[in-house]
């Protein structure tokens, strides 16, 4: 069984760490999990909703004790130990690395096809 109060204190804790490491605003947990949506990798999106299920549990003294203590205890590591590793100024550089590689893919696709138009319709 797991410990209500421990449980609670976590999830405030994975709460925060949420909102410093992604910037997701929300009341609760379950609001800033939906908020991070695909910011967060697919198995931790699942931890997540691990983590909302056990949540919805522990709201009932005896439906908590359904919740699983390992699988809650995983879910926790696994969304904490990503949000540890999770650099904001990486991702915002990636982000914007792709976005001028695209932009450079697309002017060089554009030269081609204005020098592919001008040797088929001959010289000016």
């Amino acid at each position: 069984m797991i410990d209500t109060a421990k449980f609670h204190q976590r999830a405030e804790s994975l709460s925060e760490m949420l909102q410093k490491r992604l910037g997701v605003r929300g009341k609760s947990l379950k609001a800033r999990l939906s908020r991070a949506g695909r910011r967060l990798p697919k198995a931790q999106r699942r931890a997540g909703e691990t983590l909302l299920r056990a949540e919805r549990l522990m709201g009932h003294p005896k439906l908590a004790r359904l919740a699983d203590p390992v699988e809650t205890d995983q879910a926790f590591d696994s969304i904490t130990g990503h949000l540890k590793r999770f650099d904001r100024a990486e991702a915002r550089r990636n982000a914007v690395m792709t976005w001028l590689a695209v932009v450079v893919f697309n002017l060089l696709l554009l030269g081609g096809l204005v020098v592919a138009l001008v040797r088929w319709q001959g010289p000016l």
